[in-house]
C-alpha cells in the first residue's frame, strides 16, 4: 500500500475513467462528447492537470486566487489554453445565481455592502437561497466587486462522462485514490454489464439525475422553468426510468409547494400517476376548494391504486373529508392501541426498555426492526449480490450488484431467485438452519445466527419466501417499516411495533405491518407511557450559546439543577469560554460579554465535572433538544459520547396544561408565578423550569393509572400467540 499518491495521481484516474468510459460506453457517447474528449487529449500536461482538478471540484466557478497547485505551478498559461479550447466558460454566459452560488453565504453577505441602499435584502439569518435570489436580481450592480473567476466549460459532457462510469451525477474521482491508498477494496472483474441498453436510455437516466439535483439549488424562478418544461421531458422509456421520472416529478412539485407555487405543483403533479404524486394532488386539490376533483380522484386512487400506500393514503382521506371521519385511520388505531407503562429512565430508547420489560416477565424479546429482515435476504442472495461473476457489476467500485438499488434485480435474476426461493420453503431451511454465507459477507456474529435462527424456526416458510421475494423486487419500497421488536413464544413469534409519546405511526409502518399479516404473521401496535416515580432524579439544564447551531455555534453559560421529589438538592453552573467572538445581538439578549468568557474555563476544562453532575439522571430541558444537542455536541469535541433520556417541559406542558397562549419560559413563569429575575441567564432559566418540571409531575402523578413503577404483570394481549395481531387489524 503506497504511503501517499503521486502529485497528479488525479490526471491519472481521469484517463482510466476515460478509458473505460470509452471501452464500454462507446455507444452512448453523442458527438459533443467525443470532441471533448479529443478536445482535451490537445491539451499540455499542465493544462490538462488544472482541468481536472477543476472537474474534481464542487461549482462550476473558481476565484483564481484559491487555485493554488504546486505540481501545475503558474496558471496562466493553463487558463490561457483552457481559454483558447473553450473549455473554460465565458463569464457573460453563466446565469448570476449560479455564480452566486460558488461563493460562501458570508461572502454574499459582505457583497451586499456594494448593493445600492434602495435594494431590499433579507436578514443575516435568510438562507443562502434567499440570499442567492436577491442579489441575484441586483447582479449588474455586483459584479465589479467580484474577485477574478474562472468558469469550467463542457462541464456536462464531463459529467455525464462520470454518470456513465459512477452512475450518478457530479460524482469525484476520490474513490480512485482511495483504492491507490488502499483505503478501499474493489473487485476486479473480468466481464462487465453496462448501466443502459442503448444511448436513449443513458441520455435519459442522466437527464432525470441533472434535473433532480438542479431542482435541490434552484431559485424560485428556476423553479418555475422547471416546471414549464415538464411536458418536454423524455416519456418513452423503460419502467426502471418510468420510476426515476416519477419520483423527479414528486421532488420539483414538493420544491414548487415549499416555494408556494400551488398553482405549477398541481400542474407538475398531472404528469405521474405514480405516488406520492397524487396524493400530492389530492390533497391541493381539496385546500384550493376543488372537491369534487379530490373527491374524484380519490375514487380512482381507490379503484386503481399504484401502491398500497396510496391506497391507504385514499380511503383514510376519503373518510376524513367525505365519510364523516373525525380523525385518521393511524390515529385511531395509535390511540386504541395497548399500552406499557415503562420506567422513565428508559426515555431515550424506548424499545430498549419495553425489551427489558419483556424479558423480565420471561420472554425472549429482541429490538430487531429492519435489520433482521435485510440480513436475511442479504445471506439467501449473498453471492447474487456480492459475487463478481454472478451478480451485475458496472465497475470495479461496485461492492453490491447496482441492480438492487435500480430495481432490476428479480427482473435479470428471476430463475435463480425462484429457485432459491423454492429451496427456502424445503424442509433444509424449515429445520432452523441457516444458509452458508458466501462472497461480500463478514461471518455472521452468533447473536445475529441466533435471532437468525429464531425467525425462520418461528416464521412459516412460504411467508418468509414472500416477504425475501417482495424485497428482490423491489428493494427501495420493501427494505423497511418493519415493526420494532420480535418476540419468541412457544415456537412461534410475533412482532410488536411500540410507539413512545409524541411518536407517529406513519403510513409505510402500517402498510408493512397490514403485509405481514396477510401473511399470516402476528404483528401487534403498542404504546409506551413513562412511570412517574417520586424518586426519579432529574438534571434540568440550560445553555447560553453563541447562536442557534450546536454543531456551528459554542456554549458560553451552563447552569443545572438536580432534581429529587420535586426537591432542588444540588445545582452547578459555570460561564464557559467558546474560544470565539459573542455575536453583539447575543450579549444584547444574555447580557454575557466577551470579557465575561475570556478568562473563563474552557468547556473540556470543566467537562468532567459537568459529566458527573449529570451522572445518570434525566436530561431536562425547555426545548430540551436545543440545550441536549449543545451539550452533546461540546462533550463530543472533548472524544466523550454522551447519551441520557430526555424530557422537554415544552412538550410536557402543552401536553398537561394545554390552551395557554405561549409556552415560553418567560410565559409558563409568569403563569405560574415562578420568579425568573436573570433570564436568559443558565442557571436562573434551569431553576425556573425545575419549577415548571415539578407543575409537570404532579399532573402526571394525578393523571396516571395503575402501577407508578412499570413493574405491572405481563399485559394480556401479549399472553397469546396472534392476540397482538387483533389491535391492527380490528
Amino acid at each position: 500500500m503506497p504511503e501517499q499518491l503521486e502529485p497528479r495521481y488525479y490526471l491519472s484516474h481521469f484517463h482510466e475513467m476515460l478509458s473505460f468510459v470509452e471501452r464500454h460506453y462507446s455507444f452512448a457517447l453523442c458527438p459533443k462528447h467525443r470532441r471533448f474528449i479529443d478536445t482535451y487529449a490537445q491539451l499540455s500536461p499542465a493544462a490538462r492537470c488544472l482541468y481536472v482538478r477543476l472537474a474534481n471540484r464542487k461549482g462550476l466557478v473558481f476565484p483564481i486566487s484559491k487555485l493554488r497547485y504546486p505540481e501545475i505551478g503558474l496558471l496562466g498559461q493553463p487558463i490561457a489554453e483552457l481559454a483558447d479550447a473553450k473549455l473554460l466558460q465565458d463569464p457573460q454566459s453563466v446565469e448570476p445565481a449560479c455564480i452566486l452560488h460558488s461563493f460562501p453565504k458570508e461572502d454574499l453577505v459582505a457583497l451586499a455592502l456594494q448593493v445600492p441602499k434602495s435594494g431590499e435584502l433579507p436578514g443575516k439569518s435568510a438562507s443562502k437561497k434567499i440570499w442567492v435570489e436577491a442579489l441575484a436580481n441586483q447582479f449588474t450592480s455586483l459584479s465589479e466587486s467580484l474577485p477574478p473567476f474562472i468558469v469550467q466549460g463542457c462541464a456536462d459532457e464531463v459529467n455525464y462522462l462520470l454518470f456513465l462510469f459512477f452512475g450518478k451525477t457530479r460524482s469525484s474521482l476520490t474513490v480512485f485514490a482511495l483504492r491507490d491508498l488502499g483505503v478501499m477494496t474493489t473487485n476486479q472483474r473480468t466481464r462487465y454489464e453496462t448501466r443502459f441498453a442503448d444511448r436513449a436510455s443513458a441520455l435519459a437516466s442522466y437527464f432525470f439525475e441533472s434535473v433532480k439535483r438542479r431542482i435541490d439549488q434552484a431559485t424560485t424562478s428556476e423553479l418555475a422553468t422547471l416546471a414549464h418544461q415538464v411536458p418536454g421531458w423524455p416519456d418513452q422509456i423503460d419502467p426502471a426510468l418510468a420510476s426515476a421520472r416519477d419520483r423527479v416529478i414528486s421532488r420539483l412539485g414538493r420544491q414548487l409547494e415549499r416555494s408556494e407555487l400551488t398553482q405549477r405543483a398541481l400542474a407538475v403533479y398531472q404528469y405521474s400517476d405514480a405516488h406520492p404524486c397524487r396524493e400530492r394532488r389530492a390533497r391541493l386539490l381539496y385546500s384550493a376548494g376543488r372537491k369534487a376533483a379530490a373527491r374524484d380522484l380519490l375514487n380512482e386512487m381507490i379503484n386503481n391504486p399504484s401502491s398500497d400506500l396510496e391506497l391507504l393514503f385514499a380511503e383514510d382521506f376519503y373518510d376524513q373529508k367525505f365519510g364523516g371521519t373525525t380523525q385518521s385511520r393511524l390515529t385511531t388505531l395509535l390511540r386504541s392501541a395497548p399500552v406499557l407503562t415503562l420506567d422513565e429512565a428508559g426515555r431515550s430508547y424506548p424499545e430498549g426498555a419495553a425489551v427489558s420489560f419483556l424479558r423480565q416477565r420471561g420472554l425472549t424479546a429482541e429490538h430487531v426492526e429492519n435489520q433482521i429482515w435485510r440480513q436475511l435476504f442479504f445471506l439467501v442472495f449473498s453471492d447474487l449480490l456480492f459475487d463478481p461473476e454472478k451478480g451485475q457489476h458496472h465497475s470495479d467500485f461496485d461492492i453490491i450488484t447496482p441492480s438492487l438499488a435500480n430495481g432490476n434485480f428479480y427482473s435479470k435474476q428471476r430463475e435463480e431467485i425462484e429457485n432459491r426461493l423454492a429451496d427456502w420453503q424445503g424442509s433444509h431451511f424449515q429445520s432452523g438452519e441457516l444458509p452458508d454465507a458466501s462472497s461480500g459477507l463478514l461471518p455472521l456474529p452468533e447473536r445475529t445466527r441466533s435471532l437468525l435462527t429464531l425467525l425462520i424456526q418461528g416464521v412459516p416458510a412460504p411467508a418468509i419466501a414472500d416477504i425475501l421475494r417482495d424485497m428482490a423486487t423491489d428493494f427501495r419500497q420493501n427494505a423497511s417499516g418493519y415493526p420494532d421488536l420480535m418476540i419468541a413464544w412457544e415456537g412461534t413469534v410475533q412482532f410488536v411495533e411500540i410507539k413512545s409519546p409524541g411518536d407517529q405511526l406513519q403510513r409505510h409502518q402500517l402498510a408493512r405491518i397490514q403485509r405481514l399479516q396477510s401473511l399470516g404473521i402476528p404483528v401487534g401496535l403498542c404504546r409506551v407511557e413513562w412511570a412517574y416515580a417520586p424518586d426519579q432524579e432529574y438534571v434540568v439544564v440550560d445553555v447560553e450559546t453563541t447562536g442557534g447551531r450546536s454543531p456551528h455555534h459554542r456554549v458560553t453559560e451552563v447552569g443545572a439543577v438536580r432534581v429529587r421529589g420535586n426537591c432542588i438538592v444540588d445545582e452547578w453552573s459555570s460561564l464557559i469560554n467558546p474560544e470565539r467572538r459573542i455575536p453583539q445581538h447575543i450579549t444584547n439578549l444574555t447580557g454575557i460579554t466577551q470579557s465575561m468568557v475570556d478568562s473563563a474555563p474552557r468547556f473540556s476544562d470543566i467537562s468532567e465535572s459537568l459529566l458527573e453532575f449529570l451522572g445518570d439522571a434525566v436530561f431536562v430541558g425547555h426545548s430540551v433538544k436545543f440545550d441536549f444537542g449543545f451539550i452533546r455536541s461540546e462533550f463530543a469535541r472533548c472524544g466523550v459520547t454522551y447519551q441520557a433520556p430526555t424530557i422537554c417541559t415544552v412538550v410536557e406542558t402543552r401536553r398537561y396544561f394545554p390552551g395557554l397562549k405561549s409556552y415560553s419560559l418567560a410565559n409558563l413563569s409568569s403563569h405560574f408565578q415562578i420568579p425568573l429575575d436573570q433570564h436568559h441567564r443558565a442557571l436562573c432559566d434551569a431553576k425556573a423550569t425545575a419549577k415548571i418540571l415539578e407543575k409537570i409531575n404532579a399532573q402526571r402523578m394525578l393523571s396516571s393509572t395503575g402501577s407508578q413503577t412499570g413493574s405491572e404483570p405481563l399485559p394480556e394481549w401479549l399472553k397469546r400467540p396472534g392476540n397482538a395481531a387483533a389491535q391492527v387489524s380490528d
